[in-house]
């Protein structure tokens, strides 16, 4: 396997026939018996299990059929795919759903959780090449956003909705010279001699948006909410825009408030903090009554409730 592992060309084409056909699991030598031209097959069955985009099922003998490994007809499975080891992330392993409920780099091994309460250590290379290891999709969204709703353009407070749309079509204009966004229903005088595309480029239309915004009155851009707006400013709402659409222009401070987070007692705060102050600069706590208060189920409820 390790001699064919730089095997880059394939002149027959037949990496897309093995790989149509271990689809359903087949036998190395019935996979490569398959294609007609067999000793020219095996060196590239090697080849794709070399660079995991085939597997071998480990459930049965050595010499069983092989598996189709590369997520379902997406290509070959890359690291990228499967190493959010970030604490909450979920994990299809085996067929089995895993949480992160920790992470080790400095040893180089995450810990997984089971809804049951089963937890096992596995190295970070472990989880990076095992062929039948994927990404939930029950916990696909990304980092402090995962598992909240997405923000939607009825999120936004009173009044921000005309300053959203607004950047929007100057994005627009930029990307394609139209601010509706539709070439086929151009506004007054559009495409405008700086943002026409057939003539100028992407560049050249950033730099002039970012100058006639720059000539704006100061005061009068920050009531438009497009106030010190430069080259980078433009790409990076571009992005967001073309990720989330209108709600991407906004300003997170546009958004409504979230449902808020628990709050404590007075007394429980207040104990929360004399415990911190005591212990910040001690190895060993000694709890006393007071301090335990801070950790009662109870405390965290109204006294009134």
């Amino acid at each position: 396997m390790a001699s064919r592992r730089r095997l880059r060309s394939d002149p027959l084409g037949l990496r897309p026939v093995l790989l149509a056909e271990a689809t359903g699991g087949r036998r190395f030598g019935e996979l490569a018996a398959a294609t007609g031209c067999e000793p020219v097959a095996r060196a590239q069955l090697l080849h794709l299990l070399w660079s995991r985009q085939l597997g071998v099922d480990l459930a049965g003998p050595l010499g069983g059929p092989l598996a189709r490994a590369a997520r379902w007809g997406e290509g070959p499975l890359t690291a990228a795919a499967v190493l959010d080891l970030s604490p909450g992330a979920g994990l299809v392993l085996d067929g089995t759903e895993w949480t992160v409920e920790r992470r080790e780099p400095h040893l180089g091994r995450v810990q997984l959780v089971q809804d049951d309460g089963t937890r096992e250590r596995m190295t970070f290379r472990f989880v990076a090449n095992h062929p039948q290891c994927r990404p939930s999709s029950r916990m696909s969204s990304a980092g402090a956003d995962r598992g909240r709703q997405r923000e939607a353009s009825e999120d936004l407070k009173a009044g921000r909705l005309e300053l959203t749309e607004l950047r929007m079509a100057h994005l627009l204009e930029v990307a394609i010279g139209f601010r509706s966004g539709d070439p086929f229903h151009p506004g007054p005088g559009e495409p405008r001699a700086g943002y026409d595309p057939a003539t100028t480029t992407l560049t050249k239309r950033r730099h002039t948006k970012v100058a006639e915004l720059a000539a704006l009155d100061s005061a009068h851009a920050t009531l438009l909410g497009l106030g010190s707006v430069g080259y980078r400013t433009l790409i990076r709402w571009e992005n967001a825009r073309r990720r989330f659409g209108l709600v991407g222009c906004a300003d997170d401070r546009w958004l409504r408030r979230g449902g808020g987070t628990r709050t404590v007692s007075a007394e429980v705060r207040e104990a929360v903090l004399a415990v911190r102050e005591k212990t910040k600069r001690m190895a060993k706590v000694v709890m006393t009554p007071r301090d335990r208060l801070a950790l009662r189920p109870d405390a965290f409820l109204d006294r009134k409730g």
